[in-house]
């Protein structure tokens, strides 16, 4: 398996009311698995010590996985729930960097 690792910022707006973001969050987890994301689990993170951020680990089967959610990610921008849902996520968050991991296994 591999993750695609999205880590960003609470903006203030964010900040301020935390238990909402986290309502939005399920939301658009919900929206995202309806409309066929391609990722096998979703979880979420926030820093507890250090520089404070939010993470989205995405784990999906394999590259073409991710590539078949980049693609169907481009008919997203014609629908209306799409558009009020990421104007939200740019409303709490602020994109730091995204990347894809895996997980080692040691023996």
């Amino acid at each position: 398996m591999i993750y695609l690792v999205i880590t960003e910022k609470l903006t203030p707006e964010g900040k301020k009311d935390f238990k909402k973001v986290l309502e939005w969050q399920k939301r658009l987890d919900e929206w995202l698995m309806s409309h066929g994301a391609a990722w096998k689990s979703v979880k979420h993170f926030v820093t507890l010590i250090g520089e404070p951020t939010y993470e989205t680990w995405l784990e999906y089967p394999n590259y073409s996985a991710i590539d078949q959610d980049e693609e169907r990610s481009k008919e997203f921008p014609q629908n209306p729930e799409w558009r009020e849902l990421i104007t939200k996520a740019n409303t709490y968050f602020q994109r730091v960097n995204s990347k894809v991991t895996r997980e080692l296994q040691l023996s």
